[in-house]
C-alpha cells in the first residue's frame, strides 16, 4: 500500500474574519477602559469629598440643672467665616433663646473685647456683638501660617447656673490641620499662646476631653435682655501658635511681641528693687500709654497695629527700643 504524504497548509484568515477579531478586541479594551475610568472617577470624587469636609465633630455643653445643648464644629476647604448653607449652617439670630442655650457666632473685630464686661462685673449696657448665630460652625481649614485668629469664632452661652461642663472627643482633633485647636475664655487678640494671665488658661482639644467653667472671663448683655457668657474656639494646626517673637534686649529684659493680636509683653529678669515703668510712644513721639507693674511682667494690648517705641525706667537699668505690633 502506498502512503501519500499530505501537507496541511493553514488558510489565511479572510478580511471579514480579521475585522470581527479587531472589533472584538476594540470592544474589550473599551470596556476595560470604561471600568478603569469609572473607578478613577469614584476615587477622585471620594478624594474631593475628603478634602472638602476635613472633619466635623460635636461639642456637648451641660450645667448643674441637668440642661444640655450641642454645637457642631469643623473645617472645610470651601468654608467661609460667614454662614455657608451648603455646609449645613443656618442663621438663627433673632430666635428666642432657651434657658440653657449655646450658639456659635463670628468674632466681629478686635474692639469687641472692649464691649465685654469682665468677671465679676455684670453687664448693664446692651450690645449687639454678633452678625449671625448658628448651631453648626464650619470654618476654613488652617494648615499653614501663624495667625491663629484667622478662623477663631466665639461660643455664646446663656445659662442660669454654673459650672458649665464642656466635653468633646479628643481623637476628632488629632488631624494635622486641627491638632492645635484650642478652647478658651480669652479673646483672640490676647495671649492664647501662653498660659499665664488668663483665668482658665486654654484647653488643647486634642489633649483633654472636657473642661468645667465656673464662670467666663467675659460676658455681655444682648438687646433682647439675655446675658451671654463668651468662650472662643480656634480650629487650627499645631504650629499656628508660634506667634510670639522673642527679643533678648538685654540680660535684664525680654520682649515678646504678638503681631496677630497687636500686643507685647515685657519680662524683667533682674531682681526688682522697685517698680518698673514702661512708656509707649507712637511714630510721632506722642506718649500713648504709661504702664506700671509691681511684678516682673508688663503686658500691653493695642487696638490698632503699627510701629511703637518704648522706654523702660524705674529699675536698675533703663531700656529703649522699637516694636512692631
Amino acid at each position: 500500500m502506498r502512503y501519500e504524504k499530505f501537507l496541511f497548509t493553514p488558510r489565511q484568515p479572510s478580511g471579514h474574519l480579521l475585522s470581527l477579531v479587531c472589533c472584538w478586541f476594540y470592544y474589550l479594551n473599551l470596556t476595560i477602559m470604561k471600568k478603569q475610568l469609572s473607578f478613577l472617577l469614584v476615587v477622585f470624587s471620594f478624594s474631593i469629598a475628603l478634602n472638602a469636609q476635613e472633619f466635623k465633630t460635636r461639642i456637648v455643653f451641660s450645667n448643674p440643672a441637668g440642661q444640655t445643648d450641642t454645637l457642631w464644629v469643623g473645617t472645610d476647604a470651601t468654608a467661609t467665616m460667614g454662614i455657608d448653607t451648603q455646609l449645613g449652617e443656618i442663621d438663627i439670630k433673632g430666635t428666642p433663646r432657651k434657658n440653657f442655650d449655646v450658639r456659635a457666632s463670628d468674632y466681629t473685630n478686635q474692639n469687641e473685647m472692649y464691649s465685654c464686661f469682665l468677671y465679676p462685673e455684670w453687664p448693664t449696657i446692651a450690645n449687639d456683638l454678633t452678625n449671625f448665630e448658628t448651631k453648626t460652625m464650619i470654618v476654613p481649614s488652617h494648615c499653614t501660617g501663624y495667625n491663629y485668629t484667622e478662623n477663631a469664632f466665639k461660643v455664646i452661652i446663656k445659662t442660669n447656673s454654673f459650672p458649665v461642663h464642656v466635653e468633646w472627643n479628643t481623637s476628632d482633633f488629632s488631624g494635622s490641620c486641627h491638632d492645635g485647636s484650642r478652647l478658651t475664655d480669652a479673646y483672640p487678640p490676647t495671649w492664647w499662646d501662653v498660659l499665664n494671665g488668663m483665668p482658665h488658661e486654654w484647653q488643647g482639644m486634642a489633649e483633654v476631653d472636657h473642661y468645667d467653667y465656673d464662670y467666663t472671663a467675659c460676658r455681655y448683655l444682648t438687646p433682647e435682655g439675655d446675658t451671654l457668657h463668651v468662650l472662643h474656639l480656634a480650629l487650627v494646626y499645631g504650629n499656628a501658635w508660634i506667634t510670639g517673637v522673642e527679643e533678648m534686649v538685654d540680660n535684664g529684659l525680654k520682649t515678646y511681641t504678638n503681631p496677630a493680636g497687636h500686643s507685647v509683653r515685657f519680662e524683667f529678669s533682674d531682681h526688682l528693687t522697685c517698680f518698673p515703668v514702661v512708656e509707649l510712644y507712637d511714630v510721632s513721639g506722642r506718649l500713648i500709654q504709661k504702664l506700671k507693674s509691681k511684678t516682673s511682667t508688663i503686658e500691653y494690648q493695642s487696638r490698632v497695629g503699627g510701629v511703637f517705641f518704648y522706654r523702660v525706667s524705674g529699675i536698675k537699668k533703663s531700656y529703649s527700643g522699637k516694636l512692631l505690633l
